[in-house]
């Protein structure tokens, strides 16, 4: 890896002093599909391991969606066990699955790495998310009109489950990491699915890949990203300061003091009202924008009357919002 490959030295090393050493953290966890990015991802950071007093786990998830899928599994066992790599298979079990396989199964696949990581007290787990996928998530998030958040894509670390999902390979590209590989002599598995483009992701690669300018994209959308990225912070810090005067919050519900919240930019209140949903409901993405921006502006203009959202009941009482969980939603999980 040295001298061959110093940015992605760096780039993990940088990374693993900030979130593994400074944390003091004496196991990491690696979500290792098999695929090629997944596979450098791990190997690079068992690399680093090895000197620093840390211990890989490696992690692969058996989505059960294609015959060969437990096969697929054990073949990244076989080459986790010729490396001295602790690794463990996790089964989705699940019925037919008809509609929303993707969303489904990263919905399934984050439950079952958190809970693992939960479950053997470990911290933090590393995903292989790469440059490429910032810009095919961005595109795709861009045909659907999402706003600056969506737009600013994934960030390095976030947190799902009290788990710190973190992605030490954003401002890497797919190719670096396949000659890494080759490099070792490190076999991969090939995701047939990578190439279906009946998923909206595959379509949108297919598109880039087609490009004659996508050199230069790849180039520039990290400095864009970047600036969007600082904006939503900004966003961010603003919410946080004006949080205390607006929301109170219990375990099964919450209040907003009207007021204080229509004094708020649309932007920053729109940001409160859909977080807050999110907190009570339990669900893991926030309500769509145009929802509570209709919200925002009933209340500007004092039409408020009791609504669903976001998976709760919104009725106001004198200058307050009261927020509950809604009892369809409970019940369905009953």
């Amino acid at each position: 890896m040295k001298h061959l490959f110093p940015l992605l030295e760096e780039t993990i090393t940088t990374f693993c002093q900030k979130i593994v050493t400074q944390k003091r953290q004496k196991k990491i966890a690696v979500a290792v599909s098999g695929g090629s990015d997944s596979m450098a991802l791990c190997l690079l950071i068992n690399a680093w391991a090895q000197n620093n007093q840390c211990t890989v786990v490696a992690l692969t998830v058996n989505h059960n969606l294609r015959e060969n899928s437990l096969e697929e599994a054990k073949t990244v066992q076989t080459w986790m066990k010729d490396k001295n790599i602790e690794h463990h298979i996790l089964t989705w079990e699940h019925g037919p699955i008809t509609t929303g396989i993707q969303k489904k199964a990263r919905q399934a696949r984050y439950e079952l790495l958190t809970n693992f990581c939960n479950q053997n007290n470990i911290q933090t787990i590393c995903t292989a998310h790469h440059g490429a996928d910032q810009l095919e998530t961005f595109l795709m998030r861009l045909s659907k009109g999402s706003g600056l958040e969506g737009l600013s894509v994934m960030k390095e670390c976030s947190v799902w489950n009290h788990v710190t999902i973190a992605r030490p390979l954003l401002l890497m590209q797919p190719d670096i990491l396949k000659e890494y590989l080759q490099s070792v002599s490190q076999d991969y598995i090939q995701d047939p699915s990578n190439n279906n483009l009946k998923f909206e992701r595959i379509q949108w690669r297919s598109f880039l890949n087609n490009m004659k300018e996508q050199g230069l994209l790849m180039q520039q959308f990290p400095q864009s990203l970047e600036r969007l990225q600082s904006v939503n912070s900004f966003i961010d810090e603003t919410i946080e300061d004006a949080w205390n005067d607006v929301v109170s919050l219990t375990p099964a519900s919450a209040t907003l003091a009207i007021v204080p919240l229509l004094q708020l930019h649309e932007c920053i209140a729109t940001k409160i009202i859909a977080r807050i949903l999110q907190h009570v409901s339990g669900k893991t993405y926030a309500a769509a924008y145009d929802k509570m921006l209709d919200i925002f502006q009933q209340l500007q203009e004092n039409r408020f009357k009791k609504l669903s959202a976001g998976g709760c009941v919104i009725e106001q009482q004198r200058a307050q919002l009261i927020i509950l969980k809604d009892e369809r939603l409970k019940n369905a999980a009953a």
